[in-house]
């Protein structure tokens, strides 16, 4: 599978946070463009090096659907700790992308 250069940071949380639907349309429609989407997000994810407080974060966000002041409440956080953990994993992950993009392009 070829890592795509399209995806936005956005497109990643959106993977993230749904992944389950988008195996379910994936095995509804049989379009696997789904599945590629998840698993690409996952490299991403990997790829953008987080520490185990952002992976932490981005579980209660975008896995569980959690809010910032129930995450930040759950972790014991402030919530602008919360907030700037997924600020910087936006930006590690935008790297990624951006990288990504360059690569294909070369």
């Amino acid at each position: 599978m070829a890592v795509s250069s399209c995806y936005s940071v956005d497109d990643v949380i959106a993977a993230i946070s749904n992944a389950d639907s988008y195996r379910n349309k994936a095995a509804d429609t049989g379009h696997y463009y789904y599945i590629d989407t998840v698993l690409d997000a996952e490299i991403a994810l990997k790829k953008a090096e987080l520490s185990a407080y952002q992976k932490e974060v981005i579980f209660y966000r975008w896995r569980l659907g959690f809010s910032h002041v129930e995450t930040a409440e759950i972790m014991g956080k402030s919530t602008n700790a919360v907030d700037m953990a997924v600020v910087r994993v936006k930006q590690k992950l935008q790297t990624v992308l951006t990288q990504w993009a360059v690569e294909e392009h070369v």
